[in-house]
């Protein structure tokens, strides 16, 4: 055979190789997606040949490869003998590319981790605050897979064991894990939105605003907790997609969504919803007044709604007051300092008015016991009004027989006489004490 002749072959044999090598590389996937899911079909025999087949790698792509070396190796093989015959080097260097590239491409590295380019088993330690769930990569029936949409697959997949061992196989020149390890953490969360920088979560303000039936806004500031029990971590694995561990030494781990992420969107902007229906059919003196009862209502229903999404809340209160415009808190402000004065007057004028009646009825009975008394010492002085002059001042009658001093500003019940006094003579002037003589 010609030089010449060899030459265009192998250019023919070279660009059949190209163009079934860009070919099978687009359709290799879709073959493997057919054939995986023929292995669900149990009485495939053929189904689960090619399935096993194909994970176990690009056997065509390798035989095609195979196949080029020999056919370009038998097309030069007489000049490649003479040159090795005569001891040329270019029949060397010729054979050594050839292996090079068939080696290369029967070879080709696709493992992306360390733990996709060995096959040791993977070893994963699950935290007390987790829970582990296992589950195969592959299922044997469709009735199997269909129960993995389910919160009871899920449940029996569920792993009590602190350590899980992952094995591995050989799928297209990688390593993958036979089963998936899922870990849901059970750590309790705590929020506090707030307004204000120095408190709350963040450092920004967090509360969930509303506006009233008169378009005015009403900030609230939240205070919360949630966490995820051991026995509805399956419910909640259900609800709430899954992440995978980027971690080179470990492949087939998955991480449930954390329930900080899940408090801090669907959580929160529940509450922001049921705030906002509460406010909105309220004036303000109402939300002011009923602030107790809108978060009551939206912690009520929060505890029902994520219930059944595998969260526990544990509580939903208020965090700090209420935030309002400034202009419109100056106002309520300046409205409760006056009403405050208004209710000291109130009192301060009731205080006078019942010291003023308590002093009036004070001085009407002391003026009946007066003239109670008088009229008693009247009738015990035998109804002599001559006799009265000369006790008034030493005697009175509060209900029995009592000596007590009468007021000077006493007004008598009856008109008594006035005794007129003796005149009083003076002393007389003794005698003259004649002075004996010596």
């Amino acid at each position: 055979m010609a030089t010449k002749i060899r030459i265009i072959i192998s250019v023919v044999l070279v660009g059949v190789y190209a163009v079934f090598g860009a070919i099978w590389q687009r359709m290799l996937p879709q073959l493997q997606g057919i054939s995986a899911a023929r292995v669900l079909n149990d009485d495939s025999v053929i189904g689960n040949a090619l399935s096993q087949w194909f994970r176990s790698g690009d056997i065509v792509g390798w035989v095609v490869t195979l196949l080029f070396v020999v056919l370009f190796v038998i097309i030069w093989w007489p000049l490649i003998k003479k040159m090795l015959i005569g001891g040329s080097s270019l029949a060397l260097i010729v054979v050594m590319a050839l292996v090079v590239v068939s080696g290369t491409a029967c070879s080709s590295e696709r493992a992306t981790t360390q733990s996709e380019k060995y096959g040791s088993q993977d070893v994963i330690a699950v935290q007390p605050n987790q829970t582990a769930f296992v589950i195969p990569a592959t299922g044997g029936s469709f009735s199997d897979q269909a129960k993995f949409d389910s919160v009871d697959y899920l449940e029996s997949r569920k792993v009590a064991s602190k350590r899980v061992t992952i094995d591995k196989e050989n799928v297209g020149q990688k390593y993958v894990p036979k089963v998936f390890v899922i870990l849901v953490d059970r750590t309790p969360v705590a929020r506090q939105w707030t307004a204000e920088a120095g408190t709350g979560t963040n450092s920004s303000n967090e509360s969930l605003c509303a506006e009233s039936n008169e378009s005015i806004q009403v900030c609230f500031q939240i205070s919360m907790a949630a966490a995820v029990r051991e026995e509805e971590a399956s419910t909640y694995l259900y609800n709430f997609p899954t992440t995978r561990l980027q971690d080179q030494q470990v492949s087939g781990v998955y991480l449930a969504t954390a329930l900080d992420t899940v408090v801090d969107n669907q959580v929160r902007q529940y509450l922001q919803k049921i705030i906002g229906n509460e406010t909105a059919s309220r004036n303000l003196r109402q939300i002011i007044a009923d602030k107790a009862q809108i978060i009551a209502s939206g912690e009520r229903q929060a505890i029902d709604y994520f219930r059944r999404q595998g969260i526990t809340i544990a509580y939903v209160g208020l965090g700090g007051q209420l935030g309002l415009d400034p202009a419109v808190q100056k106002v309520i402000n300046e409205l409760f300092v006056a009403q405050q004065r208004q209710q000291i007057a109130q009192v301060n004028a009731t205080t006078t008015a019942i010291d003023a009646a308590a002093q009036k009825n004070a001085l009407i009975l002391k003026g009946e016991g007066d003239a109670q008394a008088l009229a008693v010492l009247y009738k015990a002085l035998g109804s002599d009004a001559a006799n009265l002059g000369s006790v008034l001042e030493s005697y009175r009658w509060d209900g029995s027989r009592l000596t007590v001093t009468l007021a000077p500003n006493t007004v008598p019940a009856i008109e008594v006489p006035q005794a007129t006094p003796a005149p009083t003579a003076a002393p007389p002037t003794p005698a003259a004490t004649a002075t004996p003589k010596k």
